[in-house]
């Protein structure tokens, strides 16, 4: 069984009203996930939101396995 995927860099997820992102009702791209900080930055945006901001992740980004 695989574990519940995380927040990463190439996700699209959705902002919630509360975040006061301009454009917030518009899927975004996750550029850079901060984990210690518990931020996230976002592709066309100059500023960083909470994690808790990200009302729901609606598409995840196509990872290779590795192969052996």
């Amino acid at each position: 069984m695989k574990s519940a995927k995380t927040l990463m860099r190439g996700c699209v997820v959705m902002m919630s009203a509360s975040s006061g992102m301009k454009g917030y009702g518009n899927a975004q791209c996750v550029q850079e996930v901060c984990e210690p900080l518990g931020t996230v930055s976002l592709f066309g945006h100059n500023e960083h939101y909470k994690i808790s901001d990200v009302s729901k992740v609606v598409e995840y980004p196509l990872v290779k396995e590795p192969t052996q």
